[in-house]
């Protein structure tokens, strides 16, 4: 068996329908990672690039997971040529080739749908972390972990509302440890990529872990011993803009449908306005409870969407963003 698995297949195709982030990201596993002293990556016969394998405790949780993550302004229209090196610690090698498409000129303009089929990955989506499959008109996160991440739409946007209906099924134990103190799922708007803040504790620093800045963050959490709430934070998620903690009890159910809502409306005179709304699928809007509150000077101003699960096995419905403002 081949020690490079691919998740996505060896001819992946990037920017179709939009360009939701700054970063390709061509996602996989080492088979066997004790027999490997080494991996890396060139792109298009540049020098090999070395990469990180899992697991750490941020975007490659599992053992042998990698994430090559590649900047689209160093991609030539069209086919490009990724190869992935593996060296062993006998000294031998092993490569696999990548062919990346690249089709950056397209731009994703609003009103935007997603309509999850199987054996057809939408338009203007991009896997950014994890392995995902689409079930019966949703798409599932085969394996949980830290921030397993799907990008959308394009990073033109200014001002918006995405929609989702999200059913969660249950968390991972290891969600209470250092850095996640938690599960969580839901929205990140006006997204970018990741930024490089180096190497802390819990990772290498490749690939980038820092999520932020953005726009803001839109969350179901979950804490243990805390009730579970409602989250609604600024562009870095350090500052809560507001919540809503459900009593005992009263938490949102596993395995029933709810819809998120998030959108984002520019201000002439100051940080941007958010408006968090969560429902039972199937009931009125007008039930929602609903979190709202201005962002941050900092927040930027332009970008796309991101839906993520934090540590948590969840379905995502068919996503519909239009403009606001």
């Amino acid at each position: 068996m081949a020690q490079i698995q691919l998740w996505y297949g060896d001819r992946q195709t990037f920017a179709r329908g939009g360009l939701p982030q700054r970063w390709i990201n061509i996602l996989g596993r080492i088979a066997r990672p004790k027999e490997c002293s080494g991996l890396a990556y060139s792109l298009n016969d540049a020098d090999f690039m070395p990469l990180w394998i899992g697991p750490d405790l941020r975007r490659l949780p599992g053992i042998g997971d990698f994430n090559v993550e590649i900047d689209h302004a160093d991609l030539e229209p069209g086919e490009n040529d990724v190869i992935l090196r593996l060296t062993r610690e006998d000294g031998e090698t092993e490569e696999t080739r990548v062919t990346v498409v690249y089709e950056g000129n397209a731009r994703a303009d609003l009103p935007f749908s997603v309509r999850w089929e199987a054996g057809r990955w939408p338009p203007g989506v991009q896997v950014v972390d994890g392995l995902w499959q689409v079930q019966d008109g949703h798409v599932v996160p085969l394996e949980t972990g830290y921030d397993r991440v799907l990008a959308l739409g394009d990073m033109e946007w200014p001002d918006y509302e995405v929609c989702v209906p999200v059913t969660m099924y249950g968390h991972s134990a290891d969600c209470y440890a250092s850095p996640s103190h938690g599960y969580a799922v839901g929205f990140v708007v006006r997204w970018c990529g990741h930024h490089d803040r180096g190497a802390d504790a819990y990772c290498s620093g490749q690939p980038r872990y820092a999520w932020y800045p953005a726009g803001a963050l839109a969350v179901i959490r979950g804490k243990h011993g805390v009730p579970q709430r409602l989250a609604l934070n600024g562009y870095d998620g350090l500052k809560p803009l507001a919540e809503h903690h459900f009593p005992e009890g009263q938490e949102i159910p596993i395995g029933v449908p709810y819809v998120l809502s998030l959108s984002v409306s520019s201000r002439p005179d100051g940080p941007s306005h958010y408006v968090f709304r969560v429902w039972p699928q199937g009931d009125d809007e007008a039930s929602a409870w609903t979190l709202e509150g201005d962002g941050q000077e900092e927040e930027l101003k332009r970008g796309a969407v991101v839906l993520f699960s934090h540590h948590l096995a969840c379905a995502l419905g068919p996503v519909d963003v239009r403009p606001c403002g």
